[in-house]
C-alpha cells in the first residue's frame, strides 16, 4: 500500500528533523545503498518471466484436475524457472541526486507543524 501524500511529506520532515538534531546517529540508520540506488527491471525479463510463470501455474492446474502429480512438480519447476528468470533481469540503478535526501522547507520542528495544523482544524 502506498502512502499518501500527507504521509510522505510527514516521513520526510521528520527525516529533515532527526537529521538536524542528530546528524551521527541519521548517519548510522540510513542505508547508503537503499537511499542512492532503485531497482529496475528490463522489460524482457519482466514480459518472459511472468508468461512462463503463468504457463506452469496452468501446468499445475492442469495437474491437479487430471491427478498426475508429475505433472505438477513439473508445473511448478515452471512456474519457479519463471519467477528465477524475471529476477534475473533485475538492476540496481543509480536515484536522481535531489532524490536521496527531502529538502527541510521550514525551520519548526514536527511538532509544532503538528501543533498549527491542529489548531487550522479546530478554528475551520
Amino acid at each position: 500500500m502506498a502512502l499518501s501524500d500527507y504521509e510522505r511529506k510527514m516521513l520526510e520532515q521528520l527525516e529533515a528533523q532527526l537529521a538536524d538534531d542528530d546528524p551521527k546517529l541519521a548517519e548510522s540508520l540510513a542505508s547508503k545503498e537503499n537511499s542512492a540506488k532503485q531497482a529496475a527491471v528490463s522489460p524482457k525479463h519482466l514480459v518472459v518471466g511472468l508468461i512462463v510463470a503463468v504457463v506452469g501455474l496452468l501446468i499445475v492446474l492442469g495437474a491437479v484436475a487430471i491427478e498426475i502429480i508429475p505433472l505438477g512438480v513439473l508445473g511448478f519447476l515452471v512456474v519457479f524457472g519463471g519467477l528465477w528468470y524475471l529476477s534475473a533481469g533485475m538492476t540496481r540503478v543509480e536515484a536522481p541526486a535531489g532524490a536521496a535526501r527531502p529538502q527541510r522547507q521550514s525551520r519548526a520542528s514536527f511538532m509544532e507543524q503538528q501543533m498549527e495544523e491542529w489548531r487550522k482544524r479546530q478554528q475551520g
